[in-house]
């Protein structure tokens, strides 16, 4: 079977690594093809798979050469990452992209990751605060979804609602490896080590006209608040993994930090593995499942749309430097409706602590609570443990959710 996974737009890395995965698990034999702009063509490297790039610039080149491949190819299985993005969040797209998929789907089966359950979230996005919705938009019926979890709440599959398992339940590392790790890190003895990372797309909004603000000034705040809980706790390393480092955002007295170019994903985990915590500004995203299925204790900073509270040192200075900043899950985009309603009553949510940085006492707290509170800690991974023993029988596998979307919608 000819598959061919299609980035839709440059901010979909860890969409296209939840098709990847999804596909590198599943038994049929596959012959794999990625498509995606050039700015992501760095991610083929990790995947078996045959990468045909498209230029991340220009509308009009990019949608003739993605034309141009799908012929050529011919592929039986298209794979979207995911339907959002094909529908109006992609910057470079809009809505020209999903006018391809009928012609499309009259040479292969077409799916998308529905990361979000679109038909009952796509009129809450928002992006920096402005409405990118005015009108529902219309999928085709014959677009199959594929719902990978953490993103919805784990059920049973269906007809052309395939669940589907984005990373195996590992447990937690052995602790020679995590000890042997943070020796090549050079994590100091004593030193609590706080993983995070970004992705290549996060670091471009530094110059967009809307969300430059937050994503230049957000890094400050999260050092501020570390700095804070070194301060009650111990110090702080913090291992950076992304396309780029903060400059000077990390400069602080108590917490060290290092930047680490993106590696392989068994490097990776062995990295994510070691530490105390990670801190997410992502909560569903693919890098705190991952730790979750390691039990790791994972922090998501989040900025809430109420009022800010107390006097936490760096919180004014961001207020002030964002004027105001925007209320997000992901950082730094907005969309804070959307991925608070699907979060909502989501199991995945239990396997991390929440806290919104307008609140900056209660955000450092949950952080010094993670790295000096032995229970609160093995709370987190009992939860993270039974979440992932719930979702045992009750998503489907891979082949059964590619099935679902493919040959039952």
């Amino acid at each position: 079977m000819r598959v061919l996974v299609l980035g839709c737009s440059a901010v979909t890395t860890g969409e296209l690594t939840m098709a990847m995965e999804l596909l590198s698990r599943c038994s049929r034999p596959m012959d794999l093809h990625m498509l995606v702009g050039t700015s992501l063509v760095g991610m083929g490297k990790w995947w078996k798979a045959r990468v045909h790039t498209y230029p991340s610039l220009g509308v009009s080149s990019a949608l003739q050469k993605i034309e141009q491949t799908v012929r050529g190819l011919r592929p039986d299985v298209v794979i979207v990452a995911d339907i959002l993005l094909m529908y109006g969040l992609s910057p470079e797209f809009s809505g020209q992209l999903s006018g391809m998929i009928p012609e499309a789907l009259q040479l292969a089966k077409v799916a998308a990751l529905d990361l979000y359950d679109f038909n009952r979230s796509a009129m809450d996005v928002d992006i920096f605060g402005r409405r990118l919705f005015t009108a529902p938009p219309r999928v085709p019926e014959q677009v199959g979804r594929l719902f990978p979890c953490p993103s919805l709440p784990p059920a049973p599959n269906a007809p052309g609602r395939g669940h589907y398992q984005t990373v195996d339940d590992v447990g937690r590392l052995p602790l020679s490896v995590r000890n042997q790790t943070r020796r090549e890190l050079g994590i100091a003895e004593g030193h609590a080590m706080v993983v995070i990372t970004t992705s290549a797309w996060q670091h471009r909004l530094n110059t967009h006209a809307e969300g430059s603000r937050v994503a230049r000034h957000f890094p400050n705040l999260m050092f501020d608040f570390m700095e804070q809980a070194a301060l009650k706790t111990r110090p702080i390393t913090v291992v950076h993994v992304g396309s780029e480092g903060f400059g000077d955002a990390q400069i602080r007295p108590h917490v060290s930090y290092q930047h680490l170019a993106s590696m392989p994903p068994e490097q990776f985990k062995k990295v994510l593995g070691s530490a105390d915590v990670h801190l997410s500004n992502n909560c569903p995203s693919t890098t705190a499942m991952r730790a979750a299925a390691m039990r790791v204790p994972v922090l998501t900073w989040f900025a809430g749309a109420g009022a800010p509270k107390g006097n936490t040192p760096g919180l004014q200075r961001y207020l002030d430097e964002t004027k105001g900043g925007y209320p997000f899950y992901l950082w730094p985009v907005g969309m804070y409706g959307m991925v608070k309603q699907v979060m909502t009553d989501n199991p995945f949510a239990q396997t991390q602590q929440h806290a919104d940085v307008h609140d900056g006492d209660a955000a450092v707290e949950a952080l010094v609570t993670l790295l000096s509170d032995v229970s609160q800690a093995d709370a987190l991974r009992h939860a993270q443990e039974q979440y992932f023993a719930d979702l045992q029988g009750r998503v489907g596998t891979p082949d059964e959710a590619l099935k679902a979307a493919l040959f039952e919608a």
